[in-house]
């Protein structure tokens, strides 16, 4: 007959599947028996391309880091933006919608705005980084966070970790200086003193805080679970960040030399084996620096080479599975 119709549909198979049956049912409303034919079946094997972890990387004023933000540029800064692995970005998308072939100048292209930034691959693949531009006049110690964790309040780290179910109030410094707003990892819009009650590991995440005069700095809040394995006591020697969150830094133990450095770095992973490690080096603005990650197989001592960064302290964030170690590192030559 002429009556012919047709249809798509699409089924998600299991990684790994070798077969796959196709059952095809006519559904007829017919008041009458009828009889109905299947012609051209085609069936398309769909493959995700998107093989490779691909991540944002930005070289601002000379200094190369990567991550996916936010990230805090100042006033006049040159930021180039770029993705690793090199050679597969194809694109970057701004949030103003405008595309531009990668890598990308972005204040020799066009007026940076904040917002969120996509990077395209040759494969179609993307990746986002969120980039927040500080207020004019603003420098990155023009304001400061604070939090108060079980009633007690502290300042200055932008790396806040605490223990599930401890109670958690983020605000800024200085005090003479209104707070405009905090945005949540969820992107909800907050204010001063806001208190996140008892926090769960859901409430880990960055928190951008901006001030009335647009100068903006992040809290990096990590929940360690209840059930998190610890396995050394805490001492009486612990200092007073760790008084304050209930929790160490160092829920393993992370032994780093030599520290102060001039630029080789040796990590000890003893307390890491068999296991996969991710290591992410912050400067003072909470700028991702350095990126690199070490495979179940790693050794028990690896080094990383900080001799292209400047003189300063850094925050080391290594992340394994079920935490995070973090230590501070101090190049000086």
């Amino acid at each position: 007959g002429s009556d012919w119709d047709s249809f798509s549909g699409t089924a998600t198979v299991p990684s790994g599947a070798t077969t796959l049956d196709l059952w095809l049912f006519p559904g007829f409303a017919l008041a009458t028996p009828s009889v109905s034919y299947f012609d051209n079946l085609v069936v398309y094997k769909v493959v995700d391309t998107c093989v490779t972890e691909i991540v944002p990387q930005y070289l601002i004023d000379g200094v190369t880091g990567s991550g996916y933000g936010p990230l805090i540029v100042e006033q006049g800064q040159e930021v180039i933006l770029d993705i690793t692995p090199e050679n597969l970005a194809q694109s970057i998308i701004f949030p103003d919608g405008n595309t531009l072939n990668a890598p990308v100048n972005v204040f020799a292209n066009t007026n940076v705005v904040s917002g969120t930034y996509t990077f395209v691959t040759t494969e179609g693949c993307t990746a986002e980084l969120e980039i927040q531009l500080n207020g004019a006049g603003c420098t990155q110690n023009s304001i400061v966070p604070e939090y108060r964790v079980n009633g007690q309040w502290a300042s200055g780290s932008q790396d806040l970790v605490v223990n599930e179910g401890a109670e958690v109030v983020l605000s800024m410094l200085p005090n003479n200086v209104p707070l405009q707003s905090i945005v949540l990892p969820n992107n909800f819009q907050v204010g001063d003193n806001y208190n996140l009650g008892n926090v769960t590991v859901a409430d880990s995440g960055v928190y951008l805080i901006t001030s009335s005069l647009g100068c903006k700095t992040i809290i990096n809040l990590t929940v360690l679970p209840t059930n998190e394995p610890s396995k050394e006591p805490i001492d009486d020697q612990q200092s007073n960040e760790e008084a304050v969150t209930g929790a160490r830094s160092n829920v393993r133990e992370l032994m780093v030399f030599p520290n102060p450095t001039s630029g080789i770095l040796n990590l000890d992973l003893a307390n890491f084996m068999k296991e996969p490690v991710s290591v992410t080096l912050y400067n003072a603005v909470q700028q991702a620096v350095l990126s690199q990650k070490f495979h179940e197989d790693h050794n028990k001592i690896e080094t990383i080479s900080l001799e292209h960064l400047s003189e300063g302290v850094y925050i080391l964030d290594v992340k394994y599975i079920g935490g995070t170690a973090v230590k501070s590192i101090l190049i000086d030559r």
